[in-house]
């Protein structure tokens, strides 16, 4: 098998589908982490987001994949990062082969990856759409309203007294 091309083992949902972890998280000099991207790089929808038993570190978000779609891979130690970012080119049984691409990519994705191998015992999903998709806007505006105090109106003479 050529040097740029690798298999990696792939995990079913419940319903069949192919899916990949995002995982990892930093030690104190040391952490790593697998991010899955769409084709261009952008966050795909998790369909499971585990909440207990042993995270840190760990696997955090189940992702459905398909050829075509993207994982970054981080490895860190101390101040040093390695980068790969491999594209999904073919899917059979519970493996999928993966290439590795110099294509473009959304920096987010890279900067998320990079990120979370630096969070130290991470236990938490960093780069999947639920994160990025906005509130509606009246919960939106509730959630503002929660943190801005009742307004204090004082009279003319107070004012001056302050």
């Amino acid at each position: 098998m050529p040097e740029n091309i690798r298999t990696m083992p792939l995990h079913r949902s419940r319903s069949g589908l192919a899916c990949l972890y995002e995982c990892g998280g930093g030690l104190t000099n040391t952490g790593g982490a697998q991010l899955v991207t769409s084709p261009t790089g952008k966050p795909k929808r998790a369909i499971h987001i585990r909440t207990h038993g042993n995270l840190c570190n760990d696997d955090h978000a189940l992702i459905p994949v398909k050829v075509g779609d993207c994982v970054v891979s981080v490895d860190r130690h101390w101040d040093r990062v390695s980068i790969q970012v491999e594209r999904i080119v073919a899917i059979k049984g519970d493996t999928a082969t993966l290439e590795r691409t110099d294509d473009l990519i959304c920096w987010d994705a890279i900067q998320a990856a990079v990120a979370k191998s630096q969070h130290y015992h991470c236990r938490e999903p960093y780069y999947i759409r639920q994160l990025f998709e906005e509130q509606p806007t009246a919960q939106a505006e509730d959630d503002i309203m929660k943190d801005i105090e009742e307004p204090v109106f004082f009279e003319e003479d107070e004012f001056d007294e302050i």
